[in-house]
């Protein structure tokens, strides 16, 4: 890691720190560290672990050109059909990520969807109803009448669970904490696990699995940082799991 990294990672890491002193009563910031992150006190007179984990997908950054190029392919497909109307096409960020027939789905696809919006007007559709069109690569189309044409862009993680990020940095974070209850002793009365950078865009079963708190974990509480427009974090979600309160 470079120092430039180094000295990112270790800002992140005390705005994360930061932010759950703000959201959760009767806490404050005492010292960051590494292992873990951040020692916080309690009100009631004990100290408290902080681990935190930020977990990033890096794919939109390597596919932000991709996906804007083929949004103009889409565009230019619909203007020449005459289709109006406003569409926000929803990339399935996997399968663009992992197709190499670009060439091939930049010559057929664009074509398609103008053909099918041509012939439905502009109505939203998902994946099942592209798939029966044979429209691939697309996680769902909203779609909305306009006078004019305009075609915007976002993506959608689908992954099977198991294999989401989420799931596989708390596997490696709760190994981590074994070695934290062994290296400190009782020093700290609790563990928290405050989970950052589930960024705009992620919508995986990774980040349903967290709100919806069936997962997993050796932490006495975990929190979800969420993040404002500007990726700023704002606040905090508890998500420590039903079965471990």
């Amino acid at each position: 890691m470079t120092e430039q990294q180094r000295s990112a990672k270790e800002v992140h890491e005390e705005e994360s720190a930061r932010c759950v002193e703000r959201s959760v009563p009767n806490v404050t910031l005492q010292t960051m560290s590494d292992a873990p992150d951040a020692h916080l006190w309690h009100a009631d007179g004990f100290w408290i672990g902080l681990e935190i984990v930020r977990i990033e997908d890096e794919r939109p950054l390597h596919l932000r050109k991709r996906f804007h190029a083929a949004s103009e392919l889409i565009k230019t497909a619909l203007e020449q059909a005459k289709v109006t109307g406003v569409y926000w096409v929803t990339f399935d960020l996997q399968e663009m990520f992992d197709d190499d027939r670009k060439r091939a789905w930049d010559k057929r696809m664009p074509t398609l969807i103008a053909q099918y919006f041509k012939s439905h007007g502009p109505v939203t559709v998902d994946a099942a109803e592209l798939r029966a069109a044979t429209i691939e690569r697309i996680a769902r189309i909203d779609a909305m009448p306009a006078d004019h044409c305009f075609v915007g862009w976002g993506w959608r993680t689908v992954t099977t669970q198991g294999n989401t990020l989420a799931d596989m940095r708390l596997a490696e974070k709760n190994e981590r904490l074994a070695s934290y209850r062994q290296r400190h002793g009782d020093y700290f009365r609790e563990y928290w696990l405050a989970i950052s950078s589930l960024g705009p865009g992620s919508l995986d079963n990774g980040f349903f699995m967290l709100l919806g708190r069936k997962f997993d974990t050796s932490y006495d509480r975990v929190f979800l940082l969420m993040h404002a427009e500007n990726s700023r974090l704002e606040g905090v979600r508890e998500v420590t799991p039903l079965a471990s309160l």
